[in-house]
């Protein structure tokens, strides 16, 4: 009672969030496996230079051109950092652009100012903005002369590109400047990052030397040479080993420490026109198992042949090949998702493949299991997965769909913290609104179960280029299924549904449930109403009779619902047509806990013919004595029981059918129904009058249907706990 409730997302009372629906889902189409694991994709985002003066809504399909790279300005690498805030990009326009990741909600409040389009028409409906970026570039480097082929970032944010201009050029996110330029002979084709010391890069250029170039000295600090061009270059995990793909399809194996020669593989297939090996696009070595920073180590590596090779480092050989995607004259690579494994790749057939490494579900092994979009209208040059580090800031920016897939915490705070934090708000009026639980907040956001779903591993994200520029942002909906559900619910009715007693005679009228019960008021409303009532006092009597000092709060549904509830049930023969019963359970202070009308008025009788009751009449009033009651012994009408309402009718027709003697179950003796209250409202758990299960000791009852030996459903009490029917 001394709490009052500041987070409005409570995902364990099924509250959603308004958000418009997203965008028409992208069709997605699966090889080889029963059930996609990338359904539901849609268009979130689509990244354009500062310099693109023409807004391209989300959704639009631009018209194909036609046309070189030269004037069609393809992208040819994008990189995210390895904290997972930064993506570049780089290709045709010889610039390299990084775009932020929304990170803070003050960060997505000022995108979503920023992105108003004061020309978009609302023709195709109003759409669910879940961005990814912020939409104006964070950074914009110059300098490269020719056409960027490769980034590499380093794990402080250093960032490396190299070009056909000759040159690697490196840079930091915090500097607008080139920081250093390391000159070639030739095209510079690929670069990376040594993994565990940001003083070193490893370069592979078409000349055909590996240098491993040293950043402080500015200067070569080994150098091996190769017996052809080299288009692709990488490092292990662990930085000890070098590893550097040709032209013609040669694996070479270096040891870091002087680029000492170890071994090499040739990738090419056994037979057909692709025996002959073909150029490598791209090397990537990752930990196996996903995520984990020990065990094997696997090598993901592409071809000009239409072809992913997945190989195993310690012995060198073939594991998996994928296929399936296009790739016979372009510079595109696929690459790991960091969490799960899945292989992506662009294609020169415009889509975007998705690759399971996960055991294949047929019985031939060359049936790997894929899945493909429609990904751009022009060649799919690259496509890669966001990291994990990129989906966790993202849940920590109010972003639409993960905050519904993973709602933030609830903080209760106490009345004095809440009347501090008002007082600071009128302070400072002029500024946004601030959170005072953000403390709170912040340490049960820090619990290994709230990080757990917070990796949303079925809340993808993809981004892919293509060759005329376009870079697209695509998610996958993991809201997907508490949507539907929100849209099935009356959105506003939260509590009632988790309150409401089912089967029970308190929620049907006429054979049908309530509707009256289910509020229309908003579920945030509600909550705040509630919470105003609560500390107003209005729920201290409920129809002029005192409360216990320690009886539980009234819960929203329960205040907006008399006490007194009037059924009307249609021509029930145990209660008759036209009687009116009134019963009053009193606990042992002599308090009324459930006061019950049933009126049985005929709807053409007037009811004030028929005098209303005294308070000593409903008191001592006995439903086992009325005529009404007694007239049908079995009081059953409709798959209804009424006789549950009284023990002592309950008892009594036991004892005259001569199935059960009083001496059999004296724990009948003296009983007073307790069906027509939830057990879990009792104000005091001792009160002699109250029913117990016989076999778990619970007061706890609910009216379940059950198989009779009629075959028909009859509806009986049965223990809330253990399920046993009661007597």
């Amino acid at each position: 009672m001394d709490a009052q409730l500041f987070s409005h997302a409570v995902d364990n009372l099924g509250f959603s969030p308004r958000h418009p629906q997203p965008p028409v889902y992208i069709k997605v189409r699966a090889r080889y496996k029963k059930e996609k694991e990338f359904n539901r994709v849609f268009l979130a985002q689509e990244l354009r230079s500062s310099a693109d003066k023409k807004f391209v809504p989300v959704g639009a399909n631009p018209v194909p051109q036609s046309g070189t790279a030269g004037n069609q300005n393809p992208i040819w690498a994008t990189e995210f950092s390895k904290d997972g805030k930064y993506l570049a990009a780089g290709g045709q326009d010889r610039i390299v652009r990084v775009w932020a990741v929304i990170s803070t909600p003050e960060e997505r409040r000022v995108h979503e100012k920023d992105e108003k389009d004061p020309t978009a028409s609302g023709d195709g409906g109003v759409h669910l903005s879940a961005p990814v970026f912020q939409q104006k570039v964070y950074r914009e480097y110059h300098g490269h002369t020719g056409t960027i082929l490769d980034l590499s970032w380093s794990k402080n944010n250093f960032l490396l590109s190299s070009s056909m201009d000759k040159t690697v050029r490196l840079w930091h996110i915090s500097r607008s400047e080139n920081l250093c330029t390391f000159k070639h002979s030739d095209f510079v084709p690929s670069i990376q990052f040594h993994p565990r010391d940001d003083r070193f890069f490893l370069a592979g250029s078409l000349d055909t030397k590996l240098r491993l170039w040293s950043i402080p000295d500015k200067s070569v600090a080994y150098w091996n040479q190769l017996p052809d061009m080299i288009t692709a270059v990488s490092f292990t995990p662990d930085g000890k080993t070098c590893i550097a793909g040709t032209l013609g399809g040669l694996c070479m194996f270096y040891d870091t420490e002087g680029l000492k020669y170890q071994t090499q593989i040739h990738v090419k297939s056994t037979r057909g026109q692709n025996a002959k090996g073909s150029k490598i696009t791209g090397i990537q070595a990752a930990n196996w198992p996903p995520g984990t920073n020990s065990g094997e180590v696997k090598l993901l590596i592409s071809s000009n042949d239409s072809r992913v090779r997945l190989y195993n480092f310690r012995d060198k050989s073939l594991e998996i090949k994928f296929k399936g995607h296009e790739n016979n004259c372009s510079q595109i690579r696929a690459s790991f998702a960091d969490d799960t494994g899945h292989i992506i790749c662009g294609s020169e057939d415009r889509k975007a493949y998705i690759w399971s490494t996960c055991p294949p579900e047929g019985e031939k092994r060359n049936q790997r299991p894929v899945e493909m979009f429609d990904a751009h209208n022009s060649i799919a040059t690259c496509a890669v997965f966001a990291p994990l580090k990129t989906r966790q800031l993202l849940s920590n920016s109010e972003d639409p769909i993960y905050d519904l897939c993973n709602p933030p915490p609830v903080t209760l705070i106490s009345r004095a913290e809440s009347n501090s934090s008002k007082e600071r708000t009128e302070a400072r009026s002029a500024m946004p609104t601030p959170i005072p639980t953000e403390s709170a907040f912040r340490r049960v956001a820090e619990s290994p179960a709230y990080i757990a779903r917070s990796a949303h591993t079925d809340g993808n994200i993809i981004i892919t280029a293509d060759f005329t520029g376009a870079l697209k942002v695509f998610r996958q909906d993991c809201a997907f299924a508490k949507r539907i559900r929100s849209e099935a619910w009356d959105t506003s009715s939260v509590f009632s549904k988790k309150l409401s007693r089912p089967s029970s005679i308190l929620s049907r009228t006429n054979g049908h449930r309530r509707r009256d019960s289910t509020s229309t008021q908003p579920p945030n409303d509600r909550i705040m109403s509630w919470r105003q009532d609560i500390s107003h006092g209005s729920f201290d009597s409920v129809n002029g009779l005192p409360r216990r000092s320690h009886a539980r709060s009234t819960s929203p549904r329960k205040s907006r619902m008399s006490i007194s509830s009037s059924i009307r049930p249609n021509d029930s023969p145990a209660l008759g047509p036209s009687s009116t019963i009134e019963m009053t359970n009193t606990g042992q202070s002599g308090t009324p806990k459930t006061s019950v009308s049933i009126d049985r008025t005929p709807a053409d009788s007037s009811r004030a013919s028929t005098p209303p009751r005294t308070a000593s009449q409903i008191s001592n009033f006995d439903p086992a004595k009325s005529a009404d009651v007694n007239r049908n012994p079995l009081s059953v009408h409709n798959g209804q029981s009424w006789a549950f309402w009284s023990n002592n009718t309950l008892r009594e027709q036991i004892t005259e059918k001569g199935k059960l003697s009083p001496s059999d179950r004296p724990d009948l003796v003296g009983r007073v129904s307790t069906v027509s209250k939830l057990s879990s409202e009792e104000t005091d758990g001792s009160d002699e009058g109250d029913m117990k299960c016989r076999k778990c000791g619970s007061e706890e009852f609910k009216v379940r249907a059950v198989r009779g030996a009629t075959g028909r459903d009859e509806r009986r009490l049965v223990c809330g706990k253990c399920g046993t029917p009661a007597a």
